[in-house]
């Protein structure tokens, strides 16, 4: 094509590898950061011993990784039908909310379900999740709220 003619409307097609060639991108990856790291500085963060907790929020956050990848390279369900849903970080939320349970008793479905404006900065799910991406190095959403309402849908009940 030259400068000239138009480009076609739409999103360029997939370009599928042949045999032998190497995918150019793999729906899972390995973390560049260990996960030792991760723990320590979500220790850091919140202001708590490394243990148990950090350890299983940093093992929340690496699947929030291969989540989002998986995210990034799958197709649409249904095709010209708006962007993905932001489904990692409902299961970030909902990872947090389970982590919350054990350790201090929290109902996380209950609070997550009843996160607003005004007091979503109090919420303690969101607080650390916000944590653990920020561990990650990845940059979080300034609100959180359609993703917890999200995550309390989809979270089961703790008997």
């Amino acid at each position: 094509m030259n400068n000239d003619t138009p480009r076609p409307i739409g999103r360029p097609k997939k370009i599928k590898p042949v045999r032998g060639e190497e995918v150019p991108h793999q729906l899972y990856f390995g973390p560049d950061m260990d996960f030792n790291d991760i723990s320590k500085k979500i220790a850091d963060d919140l202001g708590i011993n490394q243990g148990q907790m950090s350890d299983k929020l940093a093992g929340a956050g690496l699947a929030y990784l291969s989540l989002g990848e998986l995210k990034k390279n799958a197709s649409l369900i249904r095709k010209r039908r708006g962007n993905r849903s932001h489904i990692h970080t409902q299961q970030l939320l909902i990872d947090c909310a389970e982590i919350l349970h054990v350790a201090t008793g929290i109902d996380g479905k209950a609070e997550l379900s009843g996160i607003g404006p005004r007091n979503e900065h109090k919420s303690t799910i969101i607080r650390h999740a916000k944590v653990v991406l920020s561990a990650l190095g990845l940059p979080h959403h300034h609100s959180m709220q359609q993703q917890a309402r999200n995550a309390a849908k989809r979270m089961p009940i703790h008997a």
